[in-house]
């Protein structure tokens, strides 16, 4: 059985079996990253223990926004698309997504995007468990349009191509902050964001590592 969550809601009537929805962008950004061969991927919104686990590690790689040029790269996926990671510790600074983690450590959790929602739906369905579809929303604050598209994708509530979710989420709100190309927000990442299944695996999450299912 499934059920979706929209922000805000309780943490305390999750199932432990999770999927976090952040398609615009921390979910998206999380399949390019292990597509490119890390060697070991970590997530959170705590700035502090990233500085922590980077004081360690001099050479990782560390995605966030750049305002205060401390991170390597945005948390674009456009612009992570040709970086080089392999055998890289890489260290991802996200609000929505990354917050979640640090609240769902030990749940047995999966991150989806409509980059890899075919994957994703084929694990829950092959799994036989119940499973809580939570829609991350801006910051793991508010809904947002794209992750509860992706969400009813998922649990089949609604069927949609390729076609159907641009066309669905052309006045999304979420979309109006890349239209000025910035640097932490590209326009790129919006075509990179909304395509269905560009990644053929589910990833999963524990204590905020990130690695395939």
């Amino acid at each position: 059985m499934y059920k979706i969550y929209e922000q805000p809601f309780d943490y305390k009537t999750l199932d432990n079996n999770v999927v976090l929805i952040d398609v615009l962008r921390a979910a998206t950004v999380a399949n390019v990253v292990l597509s490119k061969n890390p060697v070991v991927y970590f997530m959170s919104a705590n700035e502090d223990e990233i500085n922590i686990i980077k004081q360690k590690n001099k050479n990782a790689v560390t995605i966030g926004k750049r305002q205060k040029n401390i991170y390597t790269y945005p948390n674009s996926p456009s612009v992570l698309w040709n970086a080089d990671l392999n055998k890289r510790c890489v260290l991802h600074s996200s609000a929505a997504c990354g917050g979640m983690l640090d609240k769902l450590k030990n749940y047995n959790v999966l991150l989806c995007g409509f980059c890899n929602i075919s994957a994703t739906a084929d694990y829950i369905q092959n799994s036989n468990l119940d499973w809580s579809i939570v829609c991350c929303g801006f910051r793991g604050e508010e809904r947002n349009d794209e992750d509860k598209l992706c969400a009813d994708m998922i649990t089949k509530n609604i069927n949609s191509d390729q076609n159907d979710i641009f066309l669905n989420l052309k006045d999304s709100e979420s979309l109006t902050i890349f239209e000025k190309n910035q640097q932490d927000y590209p326009k790129k990442d919006i075509e990179i964001c909304l395509t269905l299944d560009m990644f053929s695996s589910p990833i999963k999450a524990k204590e905020n590592i990130i690695t395939k299912a």
